[in-house]
């Protein structure tokens, strides 16, 4: 049984199960948002992205669209990815291989994209991996929704920067505009096809997935 379920079922009460998960998908939510705006920030005062003056759609507008957009697509990826089936393959092969599989299997699909570069194939690697580590570590593929709205959400209606496969009009007051290098702000296609926010990914899903204590029980002699 994984540490999320045990963790789960020790916590008494429904209420207070309810609570537990509550928490979670804060947590799940508010982890995602720094995993884009800790490396935002470094870029900002690096100089290699800034925020230009724009006059778009109004604000609850714009909101409203962005959450909307990335919310059906983010339900979409995880029900498809890291719904039922990372459960099983978890339970029958163990939590690295239930990542591997699901991040393989989610990760050549925005190859469809003729958009798609090879550092957009390691940004998605790196989100797959991240959402799936969330997922199994809690337990909830609503977590992992949540924190993928998150991600996604921080992009478009707080920082106002291009994100991928989404379609928004023109965003109100400021839009971000990553600059060079490409390769490390994401370019025109969006700070999550470059490699600063792929490394934040990358340790965020470390941080969430790495051994605790509890997880590590003593050998029986």
């Amino acid at each position: 049984m994984s540490s999320s379920r045990r963790f789960f079922d020790e916590v008494p009460g429904v209420i207070g199960r309810l609570l537990v998960l509550a928490c979670a998908l804060g947590v799940g939510h508010l982890i995602a948002a720094v995993a884009v705006l800790a490396p935002a920030v470094v870029l900002l005062l690096s100089g290699s992205i800034e925020f230009v003056p724009m006059s778009g759609v109004g604000w609850s507008d714009f909101a409203w669209d962005a959450l909307l957009v990335v919310a059906m697509i983010a339900l979409v990826e995880e029900l498809a990815f890291r719904g039922y089936a990372i459960g099983v393959i978890a339970e029958r092969w163990g939590n690295v291989a239930a990542i591997l599989l699901t991040t393989l299997a989610a990760a050549p699909l925005h190859l469809l994209d003729p958009t798609s570069t090879p550092l957009s194939f390691v940004g998605m690697v790196t989100l797959s991996a991240c959402l799936g580590a969330i997922r199994l570590r809690t337990g909830s593929v609503a977590v992992s929704w949540l924190a993928h709205v998150g991600f996604a959400a921080t992009q478009t209606a707080l920082l106002h920067a291009p994100l991928r496969d989404t379609d928004l009009p023109g965003p109100p007051g400021y839009a971000l505009v990553p600059g060079e290098p490409v390769w490390l702000t994401g370019g025109a296609q969006g700070l999550s096809d470059g490699i600063a926010v792929a490394a934040s990914l990358a340790l965020v899903t470390f941080l969430v997935f790495r051994p605790r204590r509890a997880d590590v029980r003593p050998a029986r002699v």
